[in-house]
């Protein structure tokens, strides 16, 4: 294999000087794409948008009561999205920016791991060629498990490769704790985990470290992390791997469709790679003669980069799985593309290649934005144009004039459940499908403390169990959400379950 050093090819023209200039310690056509990014799908949704995704909304509630790991997943996401909230109010912008904050931070890591085992113009291209797929576009508007564990993954990769380099106990520990906050981010984490055990064990160099203090110096801060949520998981009978595996058999496709969706992602970053001029079939030019590839850094591209896919190809035929949890797979694939092919990037294609990703952007968003607006034009609204705020007033409004105190449990659909609470004014906490297995901190003794408004839609399939409404009134309430005479209200059912005296 080759790789190749545009710095040795050309004299420094003022063109590259100018690709090679520094924005905040990124290359200019990168701080450039980032800066795009961040504005493009923060804006755009909290123009058009209305209302959180539900899972977003039920993330956020979750964050309301403290916990390490529920029924579905571990609590990082939660933690960020109630901080978030919390720091800037209960916005949809703020939701659309916290995850802008992690793809971006993703581009970056990507980037460094890029400078180190490539050169500065690959991998300066690198994270643009994955930014014309939706899982860092249009589905970024959504944040949950799969978007928050971005940086982590991208980030213990580099953290991991200046470990192995430099002998620094600094970069060990920053692995670890980048490794045990990406497992707080979502169980599969442990893939990149796992690899990196593996380069640690095989790699000669990472192996001699083994013989001084340093590895164990982020060992000893992995574990100190990962304690809790071990005994968490242990304490709840492993709960959520019961549940991730019931999520793959409802939710998973088959082997041969998810090959089939992982080849066009493939393809679209290929495409992507060669209309940017970051690859092509042409004779080379004299700026892009090869030189030869360090091995080392190549097995590690390959492992870390390309080996989490490979794995989850292996993996097809035996499990259902979702293609959704392939995205942080995805972030490296640009980098190990331009780390394989056998020609040089020239450092005038770093303009032409933040250009075209950014039109692929700006496209998805234009349509993404025709999309949400389309979801107000029917009958029935779309999740997102769900008045989020208006619904969340006057189910509080309701009940504070009948119990005159503060609404502190809402139950009932995690959907309608967080779409009334997730933008009330009591900050409540949500008692999930009424089911203390789902929300271990919503007890008997709070609920006959301060009471519960119970919410329900009959469009959601949902009903409470019938001893929770024994001799309780069952209510509507019905919210306008367009001008237009055919648009059908919303309704949202519901039972007040008084405090005891």
């Amino acid at each position: 294999m080759t790789a190749y050093s545009s710095d040795t090819a050309l004299p420094r023209t003022r063109l590259a000087l100018v690709v090679d200039s520094k924005v905040l310690g990124l290359p200019w056509p990168l701080a450039l794409f980032c800066a795009a990014q961040i504005l493009v799908w923060t804006i755009m949704p909290a123009l058009v948008n209305r209302a959180l995704h539900p899972s977003t909304a039920e993330l956020v509630m979750w964050g309301r009561d403290f916990y390490w790991v529920n029924y579905k997943h571990p609590a990082l996401t939660s933690w960020v999205m109630d901080a978030a909230f919390g720091l800037l109010g209960v916005h949809v912008w703020v939701a659309c920016l916290v995850g802008q904050v992690f793809v971006v931070a993703t581009y970056v890591f990507v980037y460094l791991l890029g400078r180190a085992l490539l050169d500065e113009p690959r991998a300066t291209i690198a994270p643009l060629l994955v930014a014309g797929l939706g899982y860092f576009g249009v589905f970024t508007i959504k944040f949950n498990h799969n978007l928050v564990q971005l940086p982590f993954w991208a980030g213990f990769a580099w953290f991991l490769w200046q470990a192995s380099e430099t002998r620094k106990a600094r970069w060990w520990m920053l692995a670890a704790a980048t490794a045990a906050l990406g497992l707080y981010g979502k169980f599969s984490t442990a893939m990149p985990v796992a690899l990196g055990c593996a380069w640690i064990l095989g790699d000669p160099r990472s192996r001699r470290q083994l013989r001084s203090w340093e590895p164990y110096a982020g060992l000893a801060v992995f574990l100190a992390m990962m304690a809790p949520l071990g005994y968490e998981l242990w304490r709840t009978h492993f709960l959520t791997l019961t549940w991730i595996a019931r999520e793959s058999d409802d939710k998973g496709i088959s082997w041969r469709a998810y090959d089939r969706h992982q080849g066009a992602f493939l393809l679209r970053i290929l495409v992507v790679a060669v209309l940017a001029g970051a690859i092509g079939l042409r004779r080379a030019a004299p700026e892009t003669a090869p030189a030869n590839l360090d091995r080392r850094k190549l097995v590690y591209l390959v492992l870390m980069g390309a080996g989490p896919l490979l794995l989850t190809f292996v993996m097809a035929p035996f499990l259902e799985l979702r293609t959704a949890w392939s995205v942080p797979m995805l972030s490296f694939m640009g980098l190990v593309l331009l780390g394989l092919w056998p020609r040089a990037v020239p450092r005038r294609v770093a303009l032409r290649a933040a250009l075209v990703p950014l039109a692929v952007m700006l496209l998805m968003a234009a349509s993404t934005a025709r999309d949400l607006v389309a979801g107000r034009a029917g009958p029935s609204p779309g999740q997102y144009a769900y008045p989020q705020a208006k619904i969340a007033h006057a189910l509080t409004k309701i009940w504070h004039a009948e119990l005159h105190r503060p609404l502190r449990i809402v139950g009932g659909d995690p959907y309608t459940a967080s779409l009334v609470g997730v933008a009330s004014e009591d900050r409540p906490s949500m008692f999930s499908d009424l089911d203390t297995a789902e929300s271990p901190a919503i007890t008997p003794a709070r609920i006959a403390r301060e009471g519960m408004l119970i919410v329900w839609q009959d469009s959601v399939g949902w009903a409470p169990p019938p001893q929770w409404l024994a001799g309780r009134a069952i209510r509507r309430k019905l919210v306008r959400w367009s001008k237009r005479p055919d648009a059908r209200p919303i309704e949202i059912r519901y039972a007040i379950i008084p405090p005891q005296p």
